[in-house]
């Protein structure tokens, strides 16, 4: 039940040796990668690092901007697995940003065929991204937003 679930405040911070940045904002995860290519080892240390900053926390929702490569059908696996094992489970909403207007229909698709609560957007249009995932979570669209830039800032990448 959303009203039982601890809110935790992290500010953007680097993981992922400096490939990414994450923040969480009440009930909300947030995170800009820019990783060029991933290994499973890579995946395990980024989530391993982003549950400990969440303090353990389950998310409602989340937020990511893929700037280098985006998982492959085996690095969704992994962390598939390994939320799973460690009885973490899925968010309840999840927003991905992609330039690239392709891969927004295709998680368009998945979403209406899975029936799962995602959506994709361009990240020119953040601040609708941002205020989508936050609904129905503790957390406003404005602060999500404001975390979302932090971590672009933190990494030097325009969005």
């Amino acid at each position: 039940m959303l009203g039982t679930r601890p809110l935790v405040n992290v500010p953007a911070t680097r993981v992922l040796r400096g490939r990414a940045a994450f923040a969480y904002v009440q009930d909300v995860a947030v995170a800009v990668i820019d990783m060029p290519v991933w290994t499973e080892a890579d995946v395990l240390t980024y989530l391993e690092e982003i549950t400990t900053l969440g303090q353990r926390v389950p998310s409602r929702g989340s937020i990511t901007d893929f700037r280098g490569a985006m998982f492959g059908p085996r690095e969704r696996r992994v962390t598939v697995d390994w939320l799973a094992k460690e009885g973490l489970g899925s968010q309840v909403r999840t927003c991905l940003l992609a330039n690239s207007a392709l891969v927004r229909g295709a998680v368009t698709a998945y979403t209406w065929m899975s029936g799962t609560d995602g959506a994709a957007y361009d990240p020119k249009d953040r601040d609708r991204a941002c205020d989508w995932v936050a609904t129905g979570t503790q957390a406003s669209g404005d602060a999500v937003l404001r975390a979302l830039d932090g971590c672009y800032a933190l990494l030097g990448i325009k969005p």
